[in-house]
């Protein structure tokens, strides 16, 4: 289903008049569709239709091949077969073969036709070299076929790299970050017989480290916070209390002043000190940590010691700090209940009090923690560290620092998972674990030479980062298209964004981004129905977000995709459907 989203939102908004790219030497198969007066004709090549002025006899419907002679100017192409040495009325591959002296078997057969299929233009170099790619590589079948068409569609060199690559690639099984944590598993068994290895267990442990987006603290102590708060505004304040009331975390008849009194109380109780260890170790020494406990109200010690709880990476973690911080607020219900009655407040959204309803609309908006860091979020920051981590940018960073524009403090290539997978292969490895390590190795190549795309003034970047959020692992693939600037950068006024995310709750999800003269327009596509509540919730706090950076949000849609409706037709899917057409004379045969 996946695939069906990204294949209708992938093909791009853009509609323009397409050019006819032709290379001198270079074959391809096209069709006579019908003529016109003074010799011309209606020619399809590949998936354009030109007109094109006939020099030899040809019959309309049939197949041709055609060998380009000059690229220039107009065109010419040159037909390699006319209809007085057609055997039937048809041509047959071995005899364009015998034509480009190209020996005539079975992978050479094969590899013809599928060009002809795919409508792929080729030189008699490129088909030598493809034919030598798959009797080299032994896929002399569809894979094998599929990864020489997209080393082709791509211009990318046809070499025994690009190809393992992209096999790579074609073959995912898992999530790179599933195929780095098992790597990094074996490694660890090995290295107990060679200490050695713990460098690189280290290197591959840290890429890890940094792929996981913190859960942030357990949604009950956002409420807590905003309750003891003076930095919150009264109604948020309020309905903050009222709604852990609703909880069952404090009782009707408590106020915010006693709940925090009793929290501080059960602090400084001695009885508590292994709970209290477990939170703030640093309360334990001698200096408290430089807070004064004694002294300070309840609200602002826990403002204090709120700031300084651990971050947890996961739900479990989070659960287990909130059911340990339970016991200073002298309340025996169980973490889990408090949890699901806070979630279950969601259902009846409407039937809550204003402050309630702006307090939960604040919770939901903590829901991740992401603080702006100079010109970008701290999530941002991270995601860039993710992907310098994994080294997709290396060869460049290296050619940047031989130009004498990096130091080599800047590059740090030993950190990048990339070079430390490549130095890990020159040992002696078992054959398990070097066919791991160059898995990796060539699915990390495989994305960085997928990552650009020239197509006219239209420039494609597209990444995919491993992530784990909480305890679920997927990847985050971000897809840029729009026209190049000056500097070479992306047009940010004037372009777009493409999500693709598989989440543990709302599975495949594509959210399209289209940004012209800084309006913002998105279109989230899940076969999930539209969660009415949370996006009246949260596209006000997007709107504000896009204000303080300069930029107008003028929809969000939410699209149920399905199955039947891929297969129907989607609105979604015609709206991103090229035309294509052309008027003149564009090529002589």
């Amino acid at each position: 289903m996946f695939s069906k989203i990204q294949e209708a939102t992938q093909k791009t908004p853009i509609r323009k008049t397409q050019t006819l790219h032709l290379s001198q030497g270079q074959l391809f198969q096209g069709r006579i569709l019908k003529f016109f007066p003074n010799h011309l004709a209606s020619l399809q090549l590949g998936n354009r239709t030109v007109t094109a002025k006939l020099e030899v006899p040809l019959t309309a419907g049939q197949k041709y091949w055609l060998e380009v002679v000059r690229a220039g100017g107009v065109p010419q192409l040159k037909i390699l077969d006319d209809n007085a040495v057609r055997r039937d009325g048809q041509q047959t591959q071995a005899q364009v073969l015998q034509q480009l002296n190209i020996p005539v078997n079975k992978v050479n057969d094969l590899l013809i036709r599928h060009l002809a299929t795919e409508q792929i233009p080729f030189t008699k170099e490129v088909f030598e070299k493809a034919a030598h790619l798959l009797q080299q590589t032994g896929l002399t079948n569809k894979e094998g076929l599929q990864i020489l068409s997209t080393l082709l569609h791509r211009n990318l060199p046809l070499t025994l790299e690009s190809f393992n690559a992209m096999q790579a690639v074609e073959r995912t099984q898992g999530t790179l970050l599933q195929q780095i944590a098992e790597l990094q598993t074996q490694l660890q068994t090995l290295q107990k017989e060679h200490p050695s290895l713990r460098s690189y267990t280290n290197g591959i442990d840290a890429v890890l480290k940094e792929t996981q987006i913190s859960e942030g603290k357990h949604p009950v102590l956002q409420l807590l916070h905003a309750a003891s708060s003076q930095a919150m505004s009264k109604d948020l304040r309020e309905g903050a209390v009222q709604l852990l009331q609703r909880t069952g975390l404090m009782g009707g008849n408590v106020s915010a002043d006693q709940l925090f009194e009793n929290f501080k109380a059960q602090l400084i109780d001695p009885s508590n000190r292994q709970t209290v260890s477990q939170l703030w170790p640093f309360l334990l020494q001698s200096a408290a940590g430089g807070i004064p406990l004694d002294s300070l109200d309840g609200k602002t010690l826990f403002q204090l010691l709120f700031s300084r709880l651990n971050q947890p990476h996961t739900k479990a973690e989070q659960q287990q700090q909130f059911q340990l911080l339970l016991q200073l607020f002298s309340n025996n219900t169980n973490a889990q209940t408090i949890t699901n009655n806070l979630f279950n407040l969601q259902n009846t959204f409407g039937q809550l009090s204003a402050q309630e309803r702006e307090s939960l609309s604040h919770l939901w908006s903590q829901a991740v923690q992401n603080e702006q860091q100079g010109e970008r979020s701290s999530i941002a920051n991270q995601l860039l560290r993710i992907v310098s981590g994994l080294g997709y940018s290396q060869e460049r960073e290296l050619l940047q620092f031989f130009q004498g524009q990096n130091s080599s403090n800047d590059i740090k290539q030993g950190e990048r998972l990339k070079s430390l997978l490549l130095q890990l292969n020159q040992l002696q490895l078992p054959k398990t674990m070097k066919d791991k390590v160059d898995s990796v190795i060539n699915r990390i190549t495989g994305q960085q030479l997928l990552a650009q795309e020239q197509n006219g003034p239209i420039q494609q970047t597209a990444l995919q980062v491993p992530l784990q959020l909480g305890d679920w692992q997927t990847e985050l693939t971000v897809q840029w298209e729009g026209k190049r600037k000056a500097d070479g950068k992306i047009d940010p006024d004037h372009c777009r964004i493409l999500f693709y995310l598989h989440l543990a709750q709302l599975k495949e999800t594509v959210v399209d981004v289209q940004i012209q003269k800084k309006i913002v327009s998105v279109q989230v596509f899940n076969e999930h129905e539209r969660p009415v509540l949370l996006l009246n919730v949260l596209q006000p706090l997007l709107k504000k977000q896009l204000s303080t950076m300069e930029y107008t949000l003028s929809s969000v849609n939410w699209i149920q995709f399905t199955e039947q409706q891929y297969k129907k037709g989607t609105s979604a899917h015609k709206a991103y459907t090229q035309r294509n057409g052309y008027e003149g004379v564009d090529v002589r045969v």
